[in-house]
């Protein structure tokens, strides 16, 4: 999962903070992303297995109806 920590975010304002996410999909495709975002102290493992788990789900439910 792609993660961004402090200046790597590339915002200025977002220099304490990281950013983990996510795409979900539709049928296959791309349809949008989902993300969490929090200090860069955060739980790193937890807040990725977090992001995954909605990712999945969120595709299934999009795409199974």
């Amino acid at each position: 999962l792609p993660i961004s920590i402090g200046t790597e975010t590339g915002m200025p304002t977002l220099a304490e903070c990281a950013l983990i996410v996510a795409p979900y999909q539709v049928e296959g495709e791309v349809a949008g992303t989902i993300g969490v975002l929090g200090p860069t102290r955060m739980d790193y493992p937890q807040a990725m297995a977090a992001v995954a788990v909605v990712s999945h789900r969120l595709s299934q439910r999009l795409t199974d109806g």
